[in-house]
């Protein structure tokens, strides 16, 4: 009698343990899966954040991620964290022009070429598209510091290809301004002088006009 209550015992202990042994591959399955379900919405998540910083039409940064960039650029200033940056404005020459006449397909076609442009002369910078054909970098590092000879590649190209009659080859007016620790208080200060210089810059291109 008591080798078969022992046997019965060893049999209920054996189930338990497989009872054990199974609710927890069960419960590891679902930890998994969960795992793999959070991954997947952050992944998501993630994608879609991406997505609302980009720009559709260059894939650049856009507006909302700029003014994401100033914000956190401004703390650091009033910090007194910030290191040495520039500000780079651009504007798309002749694009209006393009859109009346050529269609806004072609006029697309104008502004990721710019926008190819500017990114491949400053390419370890953020690009940010801050307006229709207008762009803008933050420039740091080896780009702060060449941010002249990388200037000027852009203002030597766009002198040529105004002087072209080839309405295709983009035309890019440009201001490059730097920060001044102790003067400028946020980085919209650094904008708007990069941003009259674009303009100074602009009515220069403008006086030889090739359309």
């Amino acid at each position: 009698m008591g080798s078969v209550i022992a046997i019965l015992l060893g049999m209920v202990t054996m189930l338990v343990i497989g009872v054990f042994v199974l609710s927890f591959i069960i419960l590891m399955n679902n930890c998994n899966m969960m795992s793999d379900r959070v991954r997947q919405s952050e992944a998501a998540l993630g994608l879609a954040n991406d997505r609302a910083n980009r720009d559709p039409l260059t894939s650049v940064k856009n507006k909302y991620s700029y003014v994401e960039a100033e914000n956190m650029i401004n703390q650091k200033i009033e910090n007194g964290e910030m290191e040495n940056f520039a500000v780079a404005v651009f504007d798309v020459n002749d694009l209006k022009y393009i859109n009346d006449t050529h269609g806004h397909q072609f006029g697309d076609e104008y502004i990721r070429l710019s926008c190819g442009i500017i990114c491949q002369q400053f390419k370890r910078s953020p690009v940010y598209r801050v307006g229709g054909d207008e762009f803008a970098a933050l420039l740091t590092g080896e780009d702060y510091e060449n941010r002249q000879e990388l200037g000027e590649e852009i203002s030597k190209l766009s002198i040529r290809n105004n002087s072209s009659d080839d309405y295709r080859l983009p035309v890019i007016a440009m201001g490059i301004e730097e920060y001044k620790r102790g003067e400028d208080v946020n980085i919209h200060s650094v904008f708007e002088r990069a941003d009259r210089a674009m303009y100074r810059n602009k009515k220069e291109l403008k006086k030889h006009e090739r359309l």
